[in-house]
């Protein structure tokens, strides 16, 4: 069980900061509610107490993991689905387990894609939620600010795309 202070991840929505345990009434019933303060957008977000496991909430990585997720934008091999709607689903999956890496794998597909040819209304969607997810997840594991992580990822999703060019063009 989570308490207050606790930084974790919610799949498909991001990083947070558990600021309060509230209890409402649904259905006639009283449930607490961990309020997870998002530090992207300054959104509030409720989460049942006893579905948190199948939500798959979870502590973020610890700070020392930054390196080898800033490293995976280069080493990782990502295979993608040449079909759209198998490939939407498939990186759905990928976000709802939860971590970082799978995040990274499907933000530099899509980085990449959107400098070769755009990226449709879905993708774009997928790629602006997978920004925060890893965004916010940095910013907390590493207490550095918005700024701070754009400059990093976006540092490392140039060089991703430079290199996967030139592998291209021999």
């Amino acid at each position: 069980m989570f308490k207050v202070g606790d930084k974790v991840l919610y799949p498909m929505h991001g990083a947070g900061v558990i600021s309060e345990v509230e209890q409402h009434e649904v259905l006639g019933q009283l449930k607490d509610y961990y309020i997870l303060l998002m530090p992207i957008g300054n959104i509030k977000i409720m989460i049942p107490v006893g579905s948190i496991n199948e939500l798959g909430i979870r502590y973020i990585i610890p700070k020392e993991e930054m390196d080898n997720v800033l490293q995976s934008f280069s080493e990782r091999e990502f295979i993608e689905n040449t079909n759209w709607s198998k490939r939407y689903r498939e990186n759905i999956i990928k976000l709802k387990n939860g971590s970082i890496y799978d995040a990274v794998d499907i933000y530099k597909v899509l980085a990449k894609r959107d400098s070769e040819k755009g990226l449709s209304t879905g993708e774009k969607k997928m790629f602006t939620n997978t920004r925060q997810i890893i965004f916010s997840e940095l910013i907390l594991a590493c207490n550095m600010k918005l700024s701070e992580v754009e400059e990093l990822i976006n540092d490392a999703i140039s060089n991703y795309i430079k290199e996967e060019n030139e592998k291209v063009g021999g």
